[in-house]
């Protein structure tokens, strides 16, 4: 029985001492795992109770025209968020929340109460201290917001998202420029829930973002924007653009269309208006296009501006498609026909091109994107020889089966003011790309000047030689050209000396029908023009 009795306590000593060694043995395991094998995370831990680590936000890079006048502000604003894990949430917070944001707390179902939710963005000061007023459980967060302060440049310029970042225009195309970098600040705090900080120290420095200095005039840009929201309103049009080059330096001055939009709350609807309709949208140009041909023919000394070409008829086939102009003009020089747009005389001459019409409408940047890389650029549309149809070099010589937009052609009328050098456009003031080049002779320019010069004094400034060309084009509707639907655009060219300025308008589709261009975008030329050298004269002479 002792024995019995003595193993049983043997047994019992032995249990106890092997679970005296396995509490041992856990016991150490775990200080072992804290530390030595979580030391780095516990230690991380331990610290981000008792430090604050804040991301420092770049300041924005701004606009500024080429006078150094910013065309966009960053204005000062705070992002407001809701983190219950951080405070308690009374039901009085809750119910006011339901109240003030049903929105957001819809969102929040009862088990997610501990959720971070953004409870307003980019708000004021004083909407940040009504919503902490109403729901103290909330944290601020300061940033800013675009404030772009003139409609006339909201197409060039374009939009950010709320979290700063271009989304359309300049703003996308430069935001790793305008954005910077961000920096990094840790702060000391007094306990896990307290929010009185010390020893605040930058770990990273925050790089600004760099500001864009552009060749745009604001004057030029406030001139031509109002001048065409006049004329498109008046005419009810749907649409139109303008855009205003110095030739001899590729700047662009102006660039603007309407109607415009709200920069600061661009809703779904508006998408289709914040396109840019100066570098976005190409279209068959019409007559305005035979100012180019007419450069083509005199190049290849298939005429001469006094060559004489038999319009003696009104309706004429040519490159098997029936050709017509409104009245027998007889033979008459080909600085005539340019002059009086007789599609006969230019589709005679467009046949006798060719092959080369094509080489100089891609010689003068037609069917290619211009130099300015703006986004959703349009490349317009032009087919190769290889791809013709008969009748294509006949509609090619007065603007069909070729579109092209505000920019091409401004680079295209740039070539010929600039007396034959190609000087690719730019929007930045700081762009000298070198890549100039004389793609005409002299004499051969000058010779279209003096053509285009015959339409431009119609609509011409006492003091400047102004030289042009209109183009009134049809739309297709339903498949097939409209009789009743028309695009009216202008090229036109102003000089004085050593002064030059090309201006492209641009106006789509007014309600009021049997318009030309004559009666559009010519006198919309010629009142920006007025306005434009009025403003630079002071300066120039």
């Amino acid at each position: 029985m002792k024995d019995r009795l003595f193993a049983q306590r043997h047994v019992r000593i032995k249990i106890l001492m092997y679970t005296v060694f396995l509490l041992y043995g856990v016991i150490f395991f775990r200080l072992f795992q804290l530390q030595v094998d979580q030391k780095y995370f516990l230690a991380e831990k331990a610290q981000k109770q008792h430090h604050d680590v804040e991301v420092i936000r770049p300041v924005r890079g701004i606009f500024h025209d080429r006078n150094k006048k910013p065309l966009v502000f960053n204005q000062k604003s705070w992002d407001i968020a809701l983190i219950p894990a951080q405070k308690k949430i009374d039901e009085k917070s809750k119910k006011q929340l339901f109240e003030k944001y049903p929105e957001i707390a819809k969102k929040l179902s009862a088990e997610k109460w501990g959720s971070f939710c953004w409870l307003e963005r980019q708000a004021s000061s004083d909407k940040k201290e009504l919503i902490e007023h109403v729901i103290p459980a909330v944290v601020s967060f300061v940033s800013s917001k675009r404030y772009y302060p003139y409609e006339h440049s909201a197409h060039l310029l374009g939009f950010t998202n709320i979290d700063g970042k271009g989304l359309a225009g300049l703003e996308l195309l430069y935001s790793t420029t305008l954005a910077g970098k961000t920096g990094k600040k840790v702060s000391m705090r007094q306990g896990k829930k307290s929010k009185k900080t010390f020893n605040e120290t930058v770990v990273k420095p925050c790089l600004s973002g760099e500001s864009i200095l552009l060749t745009i005039d604001e004057r030029l840009q406030s001139v031509a924007y109002q001048v065409l929201s006049e004329k498109v309103d008046e005419v009810q049009a749907e649409y139109g653009s303008v855009m205003i080059v110095d030739p001899t330096s590729g700047e662009v001055l102006s660039m603007v269309s309407y109607p415009s939009f709200d920069q600061h709350q661009v809703k779904k609807e508006d998408l289709e208006k914040s396109i840019n309709r100066a570098t976005n949208v190409s279209w068959e140009v019409g007559s305005v296009i035979k100012g180019l041909l007419a450069l083509a023919a005199l190049d290849e000394e298939l005429v001469t501006p006094d060559s004489l070409i038999d319009c003696s008829c009104t309706t004429t086939k040519l490159g098997g498609i029936t050709v017509k102009h409104t009245r027998n003009m007889g033979k008459i020089p080909f600085g005539e026909v340019i002059q009086k747009s007789n599609n006969i005389g230019v589709a005679k001459v467009g046949l006798q091109l060719h092959g080369r019409l094509y080489d100089h409408y891609k010689k003068l940047g037609l069917g290619a994107k211009t130099a300015l890389s703006f986004p959703g650029q349009d490349a317009g549309y032009l087919r190769s020889p290889d791809h013709w149809s008969r009748p294509t070099p006949v509609v090619l010589s007065f603007g069909y089966e070729v579109s092209v937009t505000v920019a091409q052609l401004a680079q295209a009328f740039s070539i010929i003011a600039n007396n034959g050098v190609k000087v690719p456009i730019t929007l930045l003031m700081s762009d000298s790309s070198g890549k100039n080049e004389q793609l005409y002779r002299d004499s051969i320019v000058q010779d279209t000047k003096d053509i285009l010069e015959r339409v431009g004094r119609r609509f011409g400034l006492p003091g400047y030689r102004v030289m042009g060309k209109t183009g009134t084009a049809r739309l297709i509707k339903d498949g097939a050209y409209s009789s009743q639907h028309h695009i009216y655009t202008f090229g036109g060219i102003v000089e004085k000396g050593d002064y030059k300025r090309v201006i492209i308008t641009m106006v789509k589709e007014p309600e009021k029908k049997g318009l030309l261009a004559a009666q559009i975008t010519a006198p919309l030329f010629r009142v920006i023009a007025e306005r434009m050298v009025a403003i630079e004269q002071a300066n120039l002479f």
